[in-house]
């Protein structure tokens, strides 16, 4: 789980948009799928999983699901989300043609399907697995991972299993393992703010400040703060089934809590 206010990253990418800072011209990309990984994969993963964007394998999109309602939301972007609008950077035919690639990705309806039970995940999410110890739910849990309460909507099942089996695999940008020592004492955490001469990391319980003219080393480790999870596989199955019923609107979190009591 990863890096605070570099932030801008947890802001965005712009989430279609791996350069919206290239050039105003349009691109002229060989195939359908170059312009997909360009211009999408950012956020919404190379294969379409999901991640700060939403999943596109599942064929569940919560904008509508014709052509027409694909082709807008590319053109006009969603209001309030970090989906901005591409109808100035992509002509039709190139909108039509990611339409078509879009729906390609889901043609299987997915790669992997739902075989657990959610309400055992459920409680293995809350119990167990220990899981509202680093993530929020609709206002409930902790902070030191991503919200949780869309992440149904956002991530496809596969991704989400792997994120539980191999956490270190694809870490969410803003969440990225940093490690500070000074005087001694090493603090572990995810990176929350940073400017030329200070960084603020966040482990879990507290936020700490650091004078960067004054710490001994700053680290920045590929593995996730995320365990691998020491659950059955059946476990898995059921936690992933959970997570996916988990589409409400996120909810406004005021004071967080460390779990659920």
């Amino acid at each position: 789980m990863a890096s605070g206010q570099r932030l801008a990253a947890f802001a965005v990418c712009a989430i279609f948009g791996g350069s919206l800072v290239q050039a105003q011209t349009k691109p002229n990309l060989g195939s359908t799928s170059v312009l997909f990984h360009r211009a999408c994969a950012v956020c919404h993963g190379l294969n379409g999983n999901g991640g700060r964007g939403p999943d596109l394998v599942s064929g569940r999109w919560s904008q509508g699901s014709t052509d027409a309602d694909l082709a807008r939301v590319i053109t006009n972007g969603v209001p309030g989300t970090d989906m901005p609008a591409f109808g100035q950077r992509f002509n039709q035919e190139e909108i039509t043609k990611l339409v078509a690639f879009v729906r390609s990705l889901s043609a299987g309806g997915g790669n992997l399907k739902i075989t657990g039970n959610a309400e055992r995940g459920q409680e293995i999410y809350w119990g167990k697995g220990a899981c509202s110890s680093c993530h929020m739910v609709n206002g409930q849990g902790g902070t030191l991972g991503p919200e949780l309460s869309r992440i149904g909507a956002q991530r496809s099942p596969a991704s989400l299993k792997e994120s539980i089996v191999s956490p270190s695999a694809v870490i969410v940008t803003g969440y990225q393992t940093v490690k500070v020592t000074q005087g001694g004492r090493t603090i572990t955490g995810i990176r929350k703010n940073e400017d030329n001469y200070s960084i603020q990391v966040f482990d879990g319980n507290e936020y700490h400040s650091f004078d960067k003219s004054k710490i001994d080393r700053l680290e920045e480790p590929p593995e996730s703060l995320m365990p691998a999870s020491n659950l059955s596989a059946s476990e898995v199955d059921d936690l992933v089934a959970y997570l996916d019923t988990l589409r409400a609107p996120q909810q406004p979190t005021g004071v967080s809590r460390r779990g659920r009591r």
